[in-house]
């Protein structure tokens, strides 16, 4: 196998770990911003709505909403 293939391979593997890694840690930290705001919430009596906008990263609407 040629060097300029190895190098393509090489670029193209670490390119999909740093997206994945990527992807995961937003997923990470936005739960943990959901579970903190509904935790307020719950802790003020408040109604809420959470709105998943995107599975994959958890990317999110929240609205409290007042009585």
């Amino acid at each position: 196998m040629k060097a300029f293939t190895k190098g393509l391979i090489v670029i193209i593997m670490l390119s999909l770990i740093m997206i994945i890694s990527l992807v995961a840690a937003k997923r990470y930290f936005n739960q943990q911003e959901i579970d903190i705001l509904v935790e307020g919430a719950e802790a003020r009596g408040v109604d809420y709505e959470v709105i998943i906008t995107n599975e994959l990263t958890k990317a999110y609407k929240f609205e409290a909403k007042s009585s």
